[in-house]
């Protein structure tokens, strides 16, 4: 079960922190990718997160990292900021195949979109029509067919912001 309280992501905003101690964490004795949090001896790797617009926020993930599922529930439940913008990231960095299949299918739906789903809608930035999937070993078509299916994600994403109350 997946805590919203509890933080699975520390990131820097507007690059205030770059080191592991800035964070509270020390190096493992047995990685050195792997840093401990000696409160609660949780384990962490270091990823560059959010982009604000002036580049990925330094930032470190707790493990083992969350899947899809885990992700977007944070994203759409936590009031922790760093677990909202840690997991967009990691949605459209590692998840961007499973995000698009999941839009897709609720656009369809006709399902309302509720507060917490335009906050989550917003963070991920979707308004813009660009590609976010994988295009390594991919074909033209293939590429092409990827940034039409986000093209309509964001032309539904800017339907939902001109609608909203």
């Amino acid at each position: 079960m997946i805590d919203i309280n509890q933080k699975y992501f520390l990131m820097s905003f507007r690059f205030n922190k770059t080191t592991p101690e800035a964070f509270g964490l020390i190096p493992s004795d047995n990685n050195d990718k792997i840093y401990l949090d000696s409160k609660d001896n949780s384990r962490w790797i270091k990823m560059g997160l959010y982009d604000f617009g002036w580049g990925s926020e330094t930032g470190f993930v707790r493990l083992p990292k969350l899947g899809f599922n885990g992700l977007w529930y944070l994203l759409t439940n936590s009031t922790v900021e760093e677990n909202r913008y840690g997991a967009a990231a990691l949605i459209l960095s590692e998840h961007s195949a499973e995000l698009l299949a999941y839009l897709t299918e609720l656009f369809n739906s006709g399902e309302l979109i509720n507060d917490s789903l335009r906050r989550a809608l917003e963070i991920l930035k979707l308004e813009e029509p660009i590609n976010r999937s994988r295009i390594v070993g991919k074909k033209p078509h293939e590429i092409e067919a990827d940034f039409q299916r986000w093209n309509w994600i964001s032309e539904q994403v800017l339907k939902i912001k001109s609608t909203k109350t």
